[in-house]
């Protein structure tokens, strides 16, 4: 009887997830208060609790980046939804100059190694190497579960 192998692939910087969520917690409390979503007074707005959950699970259902973009625009939101975009870069990269721009280092992280600027054309979604989205979307996707257990620790508003 065949035997059926199963490959794995796994990224040069793959930890396993239980692991990297774990060492993430620190640095999403601290993500949380330096992004703003904490008060000084460390009172969090409750609405945050249910924009970490609705971001994860609409990357699933719409994708990355049309998730973030729903997620730059507050209008008629309770709380802003951007500084939660800004606690999910702090968490995945701490050194990017633009901050409060996600929607930006992901389109900068996943173009293609050799993709050519071209005024004319913009870079759309097939564009981006989609290899590099999915590791992208496995970052984010483990930023936003730290940030759901450490939001934890914060008192929230009523």
């Amino acid at each position: 009887m065949p035997v059926s192998v199963t490959a794995i692939v796994k990224s040069q910087n793959y930890k396993p997830m239980k692991n990297n969520i774990n060492n993430m917690i620190p640095a999403a409390i601290e993500a949380i208060t330096d992004s703003k979503m904490a008060k000084e007074s460390g009172v969090v707005n409750k609405e945050y609790k249910g924009y970490i959950s609705s971001m994860g699970a609409s990357i699933m259902q719409a994708g990355l980046l049309p998730t973030i973009a729903f997620f730059a625009n507050d209008e008629n939101k309770k709380a802003d939804s951007s500084k939660l975009l800004d606690a999910v870069l702090l968490l995945i990269n701490p050194d990017y100059q633009e901050r409060q721009k996600l929607i930006n280092y992901v389109i900068e992280s996943c173009k293609p190694d050799n993709y050519v600027e071209n005024n004319d054309e913009g870079i759309g979604l097939n564009n981006l190497d989609q290899y590099k989205l999915m590791i992208m979307e496995e970052e984010i996707s483990d930023a936003l579960i730290a940030l759901k257990l450490a939001i934890r620790t914060f008192k929230f508003s009523k």
